[in-house]
């Protein structure tokens, strides 16, 4: 299945890289991806109930609505 890329975002939690990508489809269907080092990260991570899990909610929020704060 084709993707494309709609927009992309890269932040550092805790040290560690984090890339956000909204991907669309060849179906039309778009979803919101997350990269941590170069390797997907299952969305169950965004559960974590630790500082990272409050920072990649966080960001993935402000990512949708188009606002990247640091």
């Amino acid at each position: 299945m084709k993707t494309v890329t709609l927009k992309e975002y890269s932040t550092r939690i805790k040290g560690d890289p984090y890339t956000f990508k909204l991907l669309i489809d060849n179906t039309g269907v778009a979803r919101l991806a997350i990269w941590r080092h170069e390797t997907p990260l299952p969305f169950s991570e965004m559960e974590r109930d630790d500082v990272v899990g409050q920072h990649l909610r966080e960001a993935a929020a402000g990512f949708i609505a188009g606002k990247q704060h640091r």
